[in-house]
């Protein structure tokens, strides 16, 4: 009898991708995050793309900061900090549990202590990270089964079920 798992993990197949994206979508098929490393004043700092979780916790951790004229800068340092995962070859901070504030708010108070042009050079990097993110989710849902789905709704589409689905 053959089970669902013989032993030897098979990647699901993928559809072939333009070059440009191939390896981040992948990266994001496989793994979830794309990674890359940036070289600003002689160091080397590797940056993840955040899941939305950690995101929300940055969003705690700087509420103090909403409505202020630190807002932007706030949010920018946080982002590097979340986002940093190693600085010329070291581990960023990380908590001895699996706490997601307190490993965010461990990096951030290294990284608010640095000054601001490398702290805007790396959220530019982490911008094109996420640029590059969603340009692969694009061509993943483009190179889909079903193509990319659009979604809008007709007026209506709450008595009409012909015009939910696009019919005419």
């Amino acid at each position: 009898m053959e089970t669902p798992f013989d032993g030897e993990f098979r990647a699901p197949e993928l559809p072939m991708f333009e070059e440009s994206v191939a390896d981040d979508v992948h990266a994001l098929a496989y793994v979830g995050y794309l990674e890359d490393e940036f070289r600003h004043f002689g160091h080397r700092f590797v940056m993840r793309t955040l899941p939305v979780s950690d995101e929300m916790e940055l969003g705690m951790l700087l509420k103090r900061y909403a409505n202020t004229v630190m807002q932007a800068k706030a949010l920018a340092t946080g982002t590097v900090a979340a986002s940093l995962f190693m600085v010329d070859g070291k581990l960023m901070p990380q908590p001895l549990g699996s706490d997601d504030m307190e490993a965010i708010g461990l990096k951030l108070d290294v990284v608010k202590a640095w000054h601001w042009p490398l702290i805007e050079l790396l959220y530019n990097d982490y911008l094109t990270l996420q640029v590059r993110a969603f340009e692969a989710l694009d061509e993943f849902q483009s190179k889909s089964a079903r193509g990319p789905q659009k979604s809008s709704p007709y007026a209506d589409s709450l008595t009409d079920k012909e015009s939910s689905r696009g019919e005419d």
